[in-house]
């Protein structure tokens, strides 16, 4: 009877994910679907504006309830004097100074080294130009006003570009950076038959030892330093192009993709038992592997052998509809593992034959700050979801010289810059004021993130404290002036 509810319940989840669609701006109707069989929800575009189906406003409508229902919670303080005894009539400022949410952005080669310490001969000998002076000023400031999560890229034939010349100090340096201006980071990623080095051997074997030694050596060197590590990028659909060509890519077959994708994961969890990890798919159509994989991905105890579910969600040709994003977070939710939308790319160009063009435009930036308000609104009311992380933060330089940057190449803002943060730290982030009661007691509603607690007594100078009001945290705060 178990393992019939069990197939039952594998069936349902395909059947939701193939329920989505995408729609595209240059036909204006049904097209290839991106992350199922059929296009089963048609979305259009006309006068800059994303027409929505019913379901979709169904969706939007239920957001802010579900918001406040799995993003929000009620904390208590206690404000007592150096006497022990209750404070009354203390004035209490309560000021949100970080999201719990990962709101996270990436960058393109050229901008993090700007961004961190980090100087790889790999990206040297690109010969990429760095941005100005006055650009580097920029994005600075905008990435970290926005962001609060990120990721480094340590993609095996960048990382390790010749054999055992690993420049642990720019890594070791670059986290540290990043975590001073309070970034939760995300190593991206140890395994992916994309970037395999040259000098490693051709015969499977070989590959799947210096595999094992790579992960080994990354996770005892980097314990308790990524926040995240994402140890198999892209392995359900290992054969498509151009995947098909690294000499990686044959050990799926002939070692078999489960053994091949669960050995790096039990590797990593051998080496440091308390790190979290990461797998990360573009192909999440039911006909695709990811389902399955994730139902098998587990240890000798029935546990999965991941912590957290990647999906990528790229938009070069096609945004995905509504009601296909969220009918995703369902269908993945099946789980029981948090997602993280792990790369976000949703293009501000002109829409042209079926997809977005290769330059900004004020049409395209206006469709782009429209969908994203939704995108990000949607995505931050569903319970399954923990993080959401911009692929591209600007143009300069961008992944496949696309607009799909929340900042143009000259580091401006683009309207969905703008649109992102009034939600970000203005619609879901918490300022308020209170007064203690005569038991010295004062409560708030407020996002789960961090906070900074102003006290000020009738008599007597006021104090800041810091709290953390966490989703799985406590939620009474003991204050002592």
């Amino acid at each position: 009877m178990a393992q019939k509810k069990f197939e039952f319940q594998t069936a349902l989840l395909i059947s939701i994910i193939a329920l989505s669609g995408v729609i595209s701006c240059g036909s204006g109707g049904m097209t290839e679907n991106a992350v199922g069989e059929d296009a089963l929800t048609e979305n259009a575009v006309g006068e800059g504006v994303l027409t929505l189906s019913s379901r979709e406003k169904e969706l939007l409508a239920g957001a802010d309830s579900r918001i406040e229902q799995y993003r929000m919670g009620t904390a208590t303080l206690n404000v007592l004097g150096a006497d022990g005894q209750p404070v009354a009539g203390a004035d209490v400022e309560i000021e949100q100074t970080r999201h719990e949410f990962l709101f996270g952005a990436n960058h393109s080669e050229a901008v993090w080294r700007v961004l961190t310490p980090i100087e790889l001969d790999a990206w040297a000998e690109k010969d990429k130009p760095k941005p100005s002076e006055s650009q580097t000023e920029q994005v600075r400031k905008y990435f970290y006003e926005f962001a609060n999560y990120t990721a480094l890229p340590v993609w095996w034939g960048l990382y390790e570009q010749r054999e055992g010349q690993i420049n642990y100090e720019a890594y070791d340096a670059g986290i540290k950076t990043l975590h001073e201006n309070g970034m939760k980071v995300l190593a991206h990623n140890l395994v992916w038959n994309s970037t395999t080095p040259d000098w490693v051997p051709d015969d499977c074997d070989g590959i799947s030892m210096e595999t094992e030694k790579r992960v080994r050596e990354f996770m005892s060197h980097y314990k308790g330093g990524f926040d995240y590590n994402l140890v198999f990028n892209e392995p359900s659909n290992p054969f498509r192009p151009p995947l098909e060509d690294d000499k990686m890519t044959k050990c799926f077959s002939e070692l078999g993709k489960l053994p091949f994708v669960e050995k790096p994961f039990k590797t990593a969890r051998e080496v440091d038992p308390d790190a979290v990890l990461m797998i990360n798919e573009v192909s999440i159509g039911p006909d695709k592997g990811y389902p399955e994989l994730l139902r098998d991905l587990k240890d000798s105890n029935g546990k999965p052998l991941y912590d957290l579910i990647g999906i990528q969600s790229h938009m070069h040709d096609k945004l995905w509809s509504l009601e296909s994003l969220w009918n995703a977070c369902e269908g993945y939710s099946y789980f029981n593992a948090p997602i993280h939308f792990t790369e976000v790319s949703i293009l501000s160009g002109t829409p042209v034959a079926g997809n977005f063009g290769t330059k900004t435009t004020p049409e395209g930036e206006q469709i782009q700050a429209e969908y994203v308000k939704n995108f990000y609104t949607l995505l931050f009311s569903h319970p399954s979801v923990e993080a959401i992380l911009w692929w591209n933060f600007s143009d300069f330089q961008a992944w496949k010289g696309a607009p799909a940057g929340l900042l143009r190449e000259d580091m401006s803002p683009k309207p969905a810059y703008t649109a992102l943060m009034d939600l970000i730290k203005n619609k879901w982030w918490t300022r308020a004021q209170r007064t203690t009661s005569y038991q010295g007691r004062c409560e708030f509603k407020g996002f789960f993130g961090k906070y900074r607690v102003t006290v000020t007594p009738k008599r007597g100078a006021a104090k800041t404290f810091e709290i953390d009001l966490g989703k799985r945290g406590p939620r009474e705060f003991q204050i002592v002036l």
